[in-house]
């Protein structure tokens, strides 16, 4: 299964680790520096900063969005459920 995070790009749900707001980038100094570091590494698959509003890390490392956070979790909750592999039962357990 796969979670369409705008665009073009979809990211796989077995590898999602997280759901990020893109504004951890600039209220956490760790989050960044980690997000820097993949970036230089060409982990990071991104947009336009103007329009960045959420990260989704993955197994691979991070993809951008357009996409605000709480939709793509609204998203990720409804194939979740409809699979039977509900946000209890599943390893992305929170939302920042």
């Amino acid at each position: 299964m796969f979670l369409h995070v705008g665009g073009d790009r979809m990211v796989p749900l077995t590898g999602l680790v997280a759901i990020l707001d893109a504004g951890v980038l600039t209220e956490s100094p760790e989050t960044r520096q980690m997000y820097l570091r993949l970036r230089s590494e060409g982990a990071v698959n991104p947009v336009d900063a103007y329009w960045r509003r959420s990260l989704l890390v993955t197994d691979e490392g991070i993809t951008e969005s357009t996409v605000a956070s709480l939709t793509l979790y609204g998203r990720w909750q409804r194939i979740a459920c409809k699979w039977g592999t509900g946000p209890a039962s599943s390893a992305l357990h929170d939302i920042i």
